[in-house]
């Protein structure tokens, strides 16, 4: 994940998906602070948002867990979280990565135009 969002920040590509990306976390790490200094109503939120978050990771495992042990299932669904988060964080990491390499890399002049 982080070579490819890495990739996405050497051409310029999906901005708008990682800044999305960049402030759902930062909302989430707002609703977990306002748990501790408003309510321990806002645990509700941050629930709400880990659900969310995690409902298409869900959705596409379901198939997958249909054939295996409840256990297994057990483990399958809790190690989505895990995935689904270092997933994100390592994209995190990397666009901004590629960012500092295109500015890093740029030449004086803009990029030649390959259909010429």
């Amino acid at each position: 994940y982080y070579r490819y969002a890495r990739g996405d920040g050497k051409a310029d590509l999906y901005l708008f998906r990682h800044l999305v990306r960049y402030g759902v976390y930062l909302l989430g790490l707002l609703s977990i602070v306002l748990t501790f200094c408003v309510s321990t109503w806002w645990w509700l939120a941050v629930l709400a948002g880990l659900g969310a978050l995690l409902c298409a990771s869900l959705r596409r495992l379901r198939p997958a867990i249909r054939g295996l042990s409840p256990r297994d299932r057990l483990v399958a669904l809790l190690w989505a979280p895990v995935i689904r988060i270092g997933g994100d964080l390592a994209k995190m990491v990397g666009y901004p990565a590629g960012v500092w390499w295109r500015c890093k890399h740029a030449p004086a002049e803009p990029w030649a135009r390959r259909w010429r």
